[in-house]
């Protein structure tokens, strides 16, 4: 019987242990502080996050919060991540989306693996694509979130984060020769929409475009080339491997003996037509000595005079602007991962010194 009751004491013991990691594990994923989704509404999202979440071991959470309890949103997003427990991981990896239904203003919070998965603009992307929903279909915004969170994070682990990118496109165009070839590019996406030209000298050129796409296509039509060489064929490029183009031009062939004797005789008729019509018209002229004789009385007047604007050139900077009204990142340094990448996530720390990305909008 003793044996049996230090045997029950041990099982309870570490039930108890077990208390707090199960408790961890069954945290929901959705809180409504405001009573805003009907409970159908309330289990569709939770499940909905809770399969993303398990599908990337992190945890994706969104809140609509009543009030901030005093503090800004970037501290409350932050602080209520870190004291209800919520990430994977000794890192802690989740992301956390707030409504605030007071101050009318959302934020996201990202913590382990999810601040190098949503970049700073990629956090401002899925603000633009969520605020659409509020105020008044806060169930619609959530819904959209955790669609948007699967496809970042997916995104990110099987190629880059969404991010802007900067691609060079650079032509080199040379003759058979060798020589340099000089020309005019215009660049196009694959929907045919103008994003560049490429000025070429002396066989080279190139430009930088800026896109959020790691495998933009690009279309390259020349504009103009020297004089002496066929225009190149339009040209398509697919991924960052094939932005340095290189063409070898054929130099056109001309027959000088039979295209220069053609063009002689045909210049000599026309110029022997056009002087034979010119001298018919002047039959009736005779010759003067005066300049006075050339001028017939009478036959000039000046009835108006004025002054006539044709046309101006003027040439437009666009300037650069912050509307800090309107979004807002969580300050701090940026990370980043090299090559074309330019953007990254900016960090800063939570009141516990818990590292943190985010991003957000201020009203909806």
């Amino acid at each position: 019987m003793k044996r049996f009751i230090k045997l029950f004491a041990i099982l309870s013991v570490l039930m108890l242990m077990l208390v707090p990691l199960n408790g961890q594990a069954e945290v929901s994923l959705v809180v409504d502080e405001c009573n805003m989704l009907s409970n159908e509404e309330f289990n569709s999202l939770e499940q909905k996050l809770k399969n993303v979440s398990d599908k990337y071991d992190v945890d994706v959470v969104a809140l609509i919060a009543q009030d901030t309890r005093g503090k800004d949103l970037v501290a409350f997003a932050d602080d209520y991540y870190d004291e209800n427990g919520y990430g994977r991981g000794t890192d802690r990896s989740g992301i956390i989306f707030v409504i605030d239904m007071n101050y009318r203003e959302i934020y996201f919070s990202t913590s382990g693996k999810c601040i190098n998965y949503f970049t700073d603009y990629g956090l401002d992307s899925i603000s633009e694509q969520v605020v659409r929903y509020l105020p008044n279909n806060p169930y619609g915004a959530i819904d959209k979130y955790g669609q948007l969170c699967e496809e970042y994070i997916e995104k990110a682990i099987t190629d880059k984060p969404v991010d802007l990118y900067w691609n060079t496109v650079a032509i080199h165009m040379y003759d058979a020769n060798g020589k340099g070839v000089d020309g005019k590019f215009t660049v196009y996406n694959q929907y045919g929409d103008y994003l560049s030209e490429i000025s070429v000298f002396s066989g080279e050129g190139y430009t930088d475009l800026m896109t959020d796409d790691t495998h933009a296509v690009y279309r390259i039509v020349c504009k103009s080339i020297e004089s002496g060489y066929d225009k190149p064929e339009e040209i398509v490029v697919h991924n960052s491997s094939e932005y340095d183009i290189n063409i070898k031009l054929g130099e056109k062939h001309f027959n000088y003996l039979l295209g220069g004797s053609t063009s002689g005789i045909l210049g000599l008729i026309t110029a022997f037509i056009s002087t034979a019509i010119m001298k018919g018209k002047n039959r009736s002229v005779s010759h003067r000595y005066e300049a006075r004789d050339y001028v017939r009385s009478g036959s000039f007047g000046l009835f108006d005079r004025r002054d006539t604007y044709l046309y101006s050139t003027r040439n437009r900077t666009r300037r650069p602007t912050n509307d800090s009204s309107r979004s807002y990142g969580g300050g701090g340094s940026s990370s980043h991962r090299g090559g074309s990448y330019s953007g990254g996530s900016s960090t800063h720390h939570s009141s516990s010194g818990s590292s943190h990305g985010g991003g957000g909008r201020r009203g909806f």
